[in-house]
């Protein structure tokens, strides 16, 4: 899958694709996953996660393998993705709060 992005600092148009995502250390636990610009190498972060964000999305990929989910099963995938958005939108206002 692959899209279509005009980097913001360069006006460069260029093709994203997930396996192009990078991850670096930002601080202890905490990481940053990105993609970069080739024409100017700006980076644009996906999101930020740390031991507990990689906890839930473990747990829901561990859901993702299983053929059917029952009623209670599919209810903890939703509830799971909501916590992890949410999770990672916080820690991202954390550490962006700190450069």
């Amino acid at each position: 899958m692959s899209n279509s992005i005009k980097c913001n600092k360069c006006n460069h148009i260029f093709k994203y694709s997930e396996t192009e995502i990078k991850t670096e250390i930002v601080k202890g636990d905490i990481s940053r996953h990105y993609f970069e610009c080739p024409g100017c190498h700006f980076k644009y972060t996906t999101f930020y996660e740390n031991k507990p964000i990689r906890e839930k999305i473990d747990e829901i990929q561990r859901l993702l393998k299983k053929p059917t989910l029952k009623q209670k099963q599919a209810d903890k995938l939703k509830r799971l993705r909501r916590q992890v958005k949410f999770m990672s939108e916080t820690l991202k206002g954390i550490v962006e709060d700190e450069v």
